[in-house]
């Protein structure tokens, strides 16, 4: 019989690659320091406060490199607007802060599509705060403990990141300025 963080665990993509948009300063620290204590009442599962603008392509790390080089010379800085606080019965989704998908997001993610060769038409971007699978009265006792006074920050890098979904481990590859 498979648990149900197994059969969810057959679902993942076990070894891909994906591009973030990660907070820094203050920001950084305070949903890096939500997410910690977080893990602690999921599944123990830690990660860097990120935004994914695109998930699960794979190739050559070299070539991937040279695609995220590319990319960032072809879009501008951008802000990424944070809305409410959410959950859900999905696993990397069960807790997190909405991200507006206004149109200068949505130009990075057609311009991230178009080099990576993407088209995922199921996008839902968004700030995890938790993974895991918990019952949804946890959830909203949860919600309601959170302060978000959460607003916006300034995407002027890209980060190639990878991702081992299976054994819940992210490494950041390497950060990519936006020179426009």
């Amino acid at each position: 019989m498979i648990d149900i963080v197994s059969a969810n665990k057959l679902k993942r993509n076990p070894l891909s690659y994906s591009l973030w948009l990660i907070p820094d300063g203050k920001l950084f620290l305070e949903l890096q320091s939500i997410i910690h204590n977080l893990s602690s009442a999921f599944e123990g599962i830690r990660f860097i406060p990120h935004v994914t603008l695109l998930s699960g392509f794979q190739d050559k790390e070299s070539i991937l490199l040279n695609r995220t080089e590319a990319f960032v010379k072809h879009i501008s800085t951008f802000n990424v607007n944070l809305k409410e606080i959410e959950f859900s019965d999905e696993f990397f989704r069960t807790f997190f802060i909405k991200v507006d998908f206004d149109s200068d997001f949505k130009k990075a993610r057609e311009i991230a599509c178009s080099e990576f060769l993407c088209n995922d038409d199921n996008f839902i971007p968004h700030l995890s705060l938790a993974y895991g699978l918990k019952e949804l009265s946890l959830k909203k006792n949860i919600k309601k403990n959170i302060k978000n006074n959460f607003k916006k920050f300034r995407v002027d890098k890209i980060y190639l990141a990878y991702n081992d979904e299976i054994n819940y481990k992210w490494k950041v590859i390497q950060q990519f300025s936006i020179l426009k």
